[in-house]
Protein backbone atom coordinates (compact mmCIF):
# COMPACT_ATOMS: atom_id res chain seq x y z
CA UNK A 1 0.00 0.00 0.00
CA UNK A 2 2.88 2.39 0.75
CA UNK A 3 4.44 1.38 -2.59
CA UNK A 4 1.02 2.53 -4.06
CA UNK A 5 1.10 6.06 -2.52
CA UNK A 6 4.64 6.64 -3.77
CA UNK A 7 3.80 5.49 -6.81
CA UNK A 8 0.75 7.68 -6.63
CA UNK A 9 2.51 10.68 -5.58
CA UNK A 10 5.39 10.45 -7.74
CA UNK A 11 2.66 10.35 -10.95
CA UNK A 12 0.96 13.42 -9.78
CA UNK A 13 4.77 15.08 -9.04
CA UNK A 14 5.44 13.72 -13.22
CA UNK A 15 2.03 14.85 -13.85
CA UNK A 16 2.40 18.32 -12.55
CA UNK A 17 5.70 18.76 -14.09
CA UNK A 18 4.74 17.92 -17.57
CA UNK A 19 1.81 19.73 -17.27
CA UNK A 20 4.02 22.78 -16.02
CA UNK A 21 6.69 22.29 -18.36
CA UNK A 22 3.40 22.49 -20.99
CA UNK A 23 2.32 24.82 -20.08
CA UNK A 24 5.54 27.08 -19.63
CA UNK A 25 6.97 25.81 -22.87
CA UNK A 26 3.58 27.03 -24.63
CA UNK A 27 3.43 30.79 -23.23
CA UNK A 28 7.58 31.13 -24.07
CA UNK A 29 6.69 30.12 -27.60
CA UNK A 30 3.66 32.76 -27.46
CA UNK A 31 5.75 35.53 -26.32
CA UNK A 32 8.59 34.30 -29.27
CA UNK A 33 5.39 34.47 -31.79
CA UNK A 34 4.79 38.01 -30.60
CA UNK A 35 8.06 39.38 -30.50
CA UNK A 36 8.17 38.02 -34.32
CA UNK A 37 4.59 40.00 -35.05
CA UNK A 38 5.76 43.28 -33.40
CA UNK A 39 9.15 43.19 -35.13
CA UNK A 40 7.38 42.06 -38.95
CA UNK A 41 4.49 44.96 -37.87
CA UNK A 42 7.84 47.15 -37.37
CA UNK A 43 9.33 46.56 -41.00
CA UNK A 44 5.79 46.95 -42.34
CA UNK A 45 5.46 50.26 -41.30
CA UNK A 46 9.45 50.99 -41.65
CA UNK A 47 8.24 50.19 -45.57
CA UNK A 48 4.92 51.69 -45.42
CA UNK A 49 6.76 55.62 -44.50
CA UNK A 50 9.42 54.79 -47.21
CA UNK A 51 6.84 54.01 -49.67
CA UNK A 52 4.99 57.41 -48.58
CA UNK A 53 7.78 59.16 -48.73
CA UNK A 54 8.83 57.71 -52.25
CA UNK A 55 5.54 58.65 -53.39
CA UNK A 56 5.62 62.12 -52.07
CA UNK A 57 9.24 62.87 -54.36
CA UNK A 58 7.24 61.61 -57.40
CA UNK A 59 4.24 64.13 -56.55
CA UNK A 60 6.72 66.93 -56.39
CA UNK A 61 8.76 65.74 -59.25
CA UNK A 62 6.18 65.56 -61.17
CA UNK A 63 4.99 69.52 -59.87
CA UNK A 64 8.38 70.60 -60.82
CA UNK A 65 8.49 69.11 -64.27
CA UNK A 66 5.29 70.67 -64.92
CA UNK A 67 6.25 73.75 -63.74
CA UNK A 68 9.53 73.29 -65.66
CA UNK A 69 7.46 72.63 -69.03
CA UNK A 70 5.32 76.02 -68.24
CA UNK A 71 8.29 77.85 -67.88
CA UNK A 72 9.87 76.33 -71.25
CA UNK A 73 6.65 77.33 -73.25
CA UNK A 74 6.61 80.60 -71.77
CA UNK A 75 9.93 81.02 -72.94
CA UNK A 76 9.15 80.16 -76.53
CA UNK A 77 5.94 82.46 -76.45
CA UNK A 78 8.37 85.21 -75.35
CA UNK A 79 11.13 83.90 -78.06
CA UNK A 80 8.06 83.84 -80.84
CA UNK A 81 6.36 87.30 -79.78
CA UNK A 82 10.88 88.65 -79.99
CA UNK A 83 11.61 87.43 -83.00
CA UNK A 84 8.13 88.72 -84.88
CA UNK A 85 8.75 92.49 -83.27
CA UNK A 86 10.20 94.77 -85.35
CA UNK A 87 13.07 96.61 -84.62
CA UNK A 88 15.40 99.67 -85.67
CA UNK A 89 19.37 99.10 -85.91
CA UNK A 90 19.99 100.40 -82.71
CA UNK A 91 17.46 98.36 -80.86
CA UNK A 92 19.25 95.23 -82.33
CA UNK A 93 22.47 95.93 -81.48
CA UNK A 94 21.60 96.66 -77.91
CA UNK A 95 19.81 93.22 -77.70
CA UNK A 96 22.32 91.23 -79.46
CA UNK A 97 24.53 92.90 -76.29
CA UNK A 98 22.10 92.11 -74.07
CA UNK A 99 21.56 87.95 -75.11
CA UNK A 100 25.27 87.76 -75.93
CA UNK A 101 25.93 88.52 -72.16
CA UNK A 102 23.04 86.59 -70.93
CA UNK A 103 24.36 83.65 -73.36
CA UNK A 104 27.68 84.10 -71.50
CA UNK A 105 25.89 84.02 -67.46
CA UNK A 106 24.09 80.83 -68.65
CA UNK A 107 26.71 78.85 -69.68
CA UNK A 108 28.79 79.73 -66.39
CA UNK A 109 25.22 79.00 -64.45
CA UNK A 110 25.16 75.61 -66.33
CA UNK A 111 28.83 74.62 -65.73
CA UNK A 112 28.10 75.42 -62.48
CA UNK A 113 25.04 73.16 -62.05
CA UNK A 114 27.35 70.56 -63.73
CA UNK A 115 29.58 70.79 -61.32
CA UNK A 116 27.86 70.34 -58.32
CA UNK A 117 25.33 67.44 -60.01
CA UNK A 118 28.75 65.73 -60.26
CA UNK A 119 30.35 66.04 -56.48
CA UNK A 120 26.56 64.71 -55.45
CA UNK A 121 26.59 61.76 -57.66
CA UNK A 122 29.82 60.52 -56.41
Amino acid sequence: MTYLRYFLALGVVIAAYAFGYNHASTKGELEIEQLKLSYAESIINTQNQVKSDYEQKIKDLNVALISARNDGAERLRQLESFRNASRDLETCTRERDRLSELAVRGEGLLKRADAYIEALTK
